[in-house]
């Protein structure tokens, strides 16, 4: 009856982690003993996978038999990848449509027995120690997205994923796969398999400032679709088992400016063009088959005619062209009938909370977003770089199954399985890691992180050490990072020589970093082999946490919280000279206006190669006040008229009411410069997360009973400047955080960020900057202050 009740908690604990997409009812309990799996044929690879891990789970050699008491059975009452597991007492019977359901069933059954496979890495699968004797379960799964990748650009290196299988395990017990989805860049290779055709027909190339070359296609000509449809066709004699064919153009620019093409339509609708007849021949050929591309780059916006219902768009929420949002994308391809999946870029940088790939509530978020918009097909551009990205990749995996699993639930189960006795410790270390907070590499944040693990170890097991042990790794080469100079050789040489003989814990994008050296440096060889590369020691590893506590010193100063309800302070002796500056992407100002419609003048498209990514968007947003719909922040006026050609244009913003308000400004990258008028109090916030790069002078207010000025800087040039205008801290060539003491009368006045070029997060005052000195706006509650 323990035992019973013990697997009882297990279950529900399952459950709650990996609810959602999936139904469960009572079942009788099977005993887990004398285990054998029988199959038929076609679930042949599923029996072998069932019977590897329930010998590792419970630690016995399970036979593939004629007769087991672990059978799997075709039932085709399951869709694509879906399945059904169900105990009684004489045994556990499987139910899959076909193979993947299968598949995907013994991971289902390895979750609910307490077996993980985190990382693609042998220290980060875990084995329970103590599994249940007995099984009840009736549990009915099917995925939401119906194609599911994770993956990497360069790998990890073909010796490590074709040697140690570690790969291909990694992705069965994390349910990636699904629906084959092919969206690789096919007109080169279209081309270079036809090369002779196109050189008896050079009209079949894209006709590009007077030429015919390149890797795009004239696709106006009836010649040259019929030729590519043949191509596809092809593709599907040679493999019939393939489900989909990917119709997508070659990257970059370079379509067809003849006159027939440039009148079929803009780039989106002749790559539709091609595609849809590529799908209707292969509809008639090859019934049930997929014709995929992307929507990206040039043929992001959605095309001119309907999509047919054979081709998946995959849209790419990077590289985005024309000024539209991924969800104007969404909406106008799903109008022209395109069955929607999403390309992904969870790509996570070797340093700690850099990139999608480590920020889960983004994973999270965006995941179901995209699902409730009509996406089910998914596939993630990641890193090969498992200590930043890793706990971001598992959460990602398996919210792609299932969309009602949260982040919060996954990382408890992770915490909870793959550091039993050092949840706490193990926690704040990958709370560090967390995107949702970015946090710029640092020697406060390198002290917290080995400090954690240091902790961790004192009480952890021996499996629990080995996976400390690769994350110490992970984080050594982190320290390394920041104090080395990739500029000079021999450091340079000293990190690749460091990422090399980590490169089996996968906690670095080894592959990438080798494949794509420092160009510096391109002609000097490196002399290191990457294979043979010795990892480091026991001792290497104990010294590595001594040096890194020792020489990264935590912070000397509090943080402190201000709200964002601000206020204005009239600074009689201050200037109303403005800082203009530029801005890129989406950024935001706080400003005070007293109701009246004001004019900015805006300048779009400063950087001139990106002036294809749409005019400049502004928004007025009312916050607080009066409101049409109830929210804190209304959106009272919006404009874009700015065309993005380098040019100055007058804009007129009109709010509402007086009062504290808003400004976003949105230009898809190209670089925009305002100028405001002398009359506003207008304010830059910078988020101590996430702080921009800024240039410029800006101001800031030292609330009274400040005792100390700390602060985090990234800077090459400028200074921080006392109310009267001297220079106290120096800003060149800082890279860190920083503080300094100040005197009572220092207190309740303005100060100055002079001549700044990079990063400045103040961290003990308010973080609003403002854009010249005569009006401040501060936190209503320092008013007086």
């Amino acid at each position: 009856m323990k035992k019973s009740l013990f697997m009882l908690a297990l279950l529900l604990i399952a459950s709650a982690v990996h609810g959602g997409v999936h139904t469960t009812g009572k079942a009788a309990a099977f005993p887990m003993k004398n285990l054998s799996v029988s199959a038929p044929a076609e679930f042949e690879y599923a029996a072998k996978k069932a019977a590897e891990i329930l010998g590792k789970i419970y630690k016995v050699t399970v036979p593939v038999s004629e007769k087991g008491n672990i059978t799997f059975v075709k039932d085709a009452k399951y869709p694509d990848q879906g399945f059904n597991i169900k105990s009684s007492k004489d045994g556990i019977i499987i139910s899959a449509g076909n193979a993947r359901g299968a598949n995907y069933a013994v991971a289902a059954l390895a979750r609910e027995l307490g077996y993980r496979f985190f990382f693609p890495a042998p220290e980060w699968e875990v084995i329970p120690d103590d599994p249940p004797e007995t099984l009840a379960l009736d549990l009915t799964e099917s995925p939401d997205y119906l194609s599911r990748r994770i993956w990497s650009g360069y790998g990890a290196g073909k010796d490590i994923r074709k040697v140690t299988r570690n790969d291909e395990n990694w992705k069965l017990f994390n349910f990636q796969g699904g629906v084959s989805i092919n969206t690789g860049h096919v007109y080169g290779r279209f081309i270079k398999n036809n090369l002779k055709i196109f050189k008896a027909h050079p009209e079949y190339y894209a006709l590009t400032k007077g030429k015919r070359n390149g890797s795009k296609l004239c696709i106006s000509n009836p010649g040259l679709r019929k030729l590519f449809v043949d191509f596809c066709l092809d593709s599907f004699k040679v493999n019939p088992d393939r489900e989909s064919m990917s119709a997508e153009p070659s990257d970059g620019g370079g379509w067809c400016e003849c006159e027939n093409c440039v009148k079929l339509g803009t780039p989106s609708t002749r790559a539709i063009l091609l595609a849809n007849a590529v799908a209707e021949a292969i509809s008639a050929n090859y019934p049930g088959k997929k014709v995929c591309l992307y929507a990206y780059n040039q043929h992001c916006p959605p095309p001119e005619i309907d999509v047919h219902p054979n081709v998946v768009v995959n849209i790419a929420t990077g590289f985005i062209k024309g000024g539209l949002t991924v969800n104007d994308i969404i909406s106008g391809w799903k109008k022209r009938k395109a069955s929607i999946g999403i390309r992904e870029y969870y790509f996570a940088s070797v340093f700690p909370t850099q990139g999608r790939g480590s920020n889960t509530a983004y994973i999270s978020k965006s995941l179901k977003h995209f699902y409730e918009s009509g996406a089910r097909y998914i596939s993630a551009e990641a890193s090969d770089s498992w200590g930043t990205g890793g706990l971001g990749y598992y959460c990602g995996a398996h919210m792609m199954w299932n969309t009602k699993l949260t982040p919060e639930a996954l990382k408890a189960d992770f915490l909870q399985k793959a550091f039993p006795n050092a949840v706490e410790p193990m926690k704040k270390f990958y709370d560090l890691l967390e995107g949702a907070n970015p946090k710029e590499l640092n020697r406060d944040l390198l002290g917290r992180m080995y400090r954690h693990l240091a902790e961790a170890g004192k009480s952890a097991s021996a499996a629990e050490k080995k996976r400390i042990d690769a994350l110490i790794c992970y984080t050594r080469f982190c320290e390394i990072s920041f104090t080395h100079s990739t500029a000079k050789w021999e450091e340079y040489r000293a990190l690749m020589h460091f990422a090399a003989s980590i490169r089996n814990t996968r906690m670095v994008y080894t592959a990438s970093m080798f494949r794509s050296r420092n160009m510096k440096f391109k002609n000097k060889p490196l002399n290191i082999n990457v294979k043979k590369t010795p990892p480091p020691t026991g001792i290497d590893l104990q010294r590595f946490v001594n040096e890194g506590i020792k020489n990264n010193p935590l912070l000397a100063f509090t943080i402190k919280s201000f709200s964002d309800d601000l206020v204005v302070l009239n600074n009689p002796k201050g200037s109303t000279a403005m800082n203009s500056g530029t801005s890129r992407r989406k950024v935001w100002f706080y400003i005070w206006c007293d109701g009246k419609p004001f004019t900015v003048t805006v300048t779009g498209g400063l950087i001139p190669h990106y002036r294809d990514r749409g005019n400049v968007i502004l928004q007025l947003v009312q916050i607080g006040g009066e409101s049409d719909t109830g929210e804190l922040e209304t959106v009272v006026h919006y404009d874009r008229s700015v065309p993005p050609d380098g040019k100055p244009y007058k804009v007129v913003l009109k709010p509402k009411y007086p009062g504290l308000h808003k400004v976003t400004v949105s230009d898809g990258g190209d670089m925009t410069r305002i100028i405001w008028p002398a009359h506003l109090a207008v304010s830059r916030p910078v988020e101590r997360e996430k702080a921009p790069e800024l240039k410029g002078t800006f101001y800031f207010y030292v609330p009274q009973g400040t005792e100390v000025l700390g602060f985090y800087a990234k800077s090459s040039r400028g200074s921080i400047n006392d109310p009267s205008g001297k220079a106290v801290f120096k800003l060149a060539k800082r890279n860190g955080y920083y503080s300094f003491p100040l005197k009572p009368e220092q207190g309740g006045k303005v100060w100055q960020l002079n001549k700044l070029e990079g990063t400045v997060k103040l961290l003990t005052v308010p973080s609003n900057l403002a854009l010249h000195s005569s009006k401040i706006l501060i936190p209503k509650e320092l008013k007086g202050k």
